[in-house]
């Protein structure tokens, strides 16, 4: 009798064990799966990064004659051949170039809320990534300005 309650209590505690380490092993495999999510989204940035980078380096190099209609019309192709658009600010928001159809109406962005360093606005908004990135002029390296990147999800 006695070895018969000894098993009843050991083979519990063994099913017990085992559903605690079936438990953790699944916890482990769905936290592995989100990690590799939020992962591949830390690389979006880069994808962007490398996406804009040519533009990013043509405004720095002409940002003193942005107004000139060549400088603007090469944006514009730019901006057509990687499909996206771009606004350009400076320092106080002014917006000085921007591939947007009318501007969306802004003649001035209010530069504490429509800068995202990162993928924070991406997230809220599924289909598009909205990423900004310095400009900074080509001789004195001092930030001159702002680009604001719009792209859709799919072409990155």
């Amino acid at each position: 009798m006695y070895l018969k309650s000894w098993f009843k209590t050991w083979f519990t505690a063994v099913l017990i064990c085992l559903a605690i380490i079936i438990g953790c092993g699944a916890s482990l495999l769905i936290d592995s799966y989100s990690s590799k999510d939020k992962a591949d989204s830390a690389y979006v940035i880069n994808q962007v990064r490398l996406k804009v980078s040519e533009i990013i380096f043509y405004l720095e190099r002409h940002h003193a004659e942005i107004q000139d209609e060549a400088i603007g019309e090469t944006l514009n192709k730019m901006s057509n051949a990687n499909d996206l658009s771009f606004l350009y600010a400076g320092l106080d928001g002014s917006i000085r170039f921007s591939t947007f159809p009318d501007n969306n109406g802004l003649s001035k962005v209010d530069v504490r809320t429509a800068l995202h360093y990162d993928l924070y606005t991406s997230n809220v908004q599924k289909n598009k990534f909205n990423i900004a990135f310095p400009i900074v002029d080509d001789q004195t390296r001092e930030q001159i300005g702002n680009a604001i990147f719009t792209m859709p999800a799919s072409v990155i």
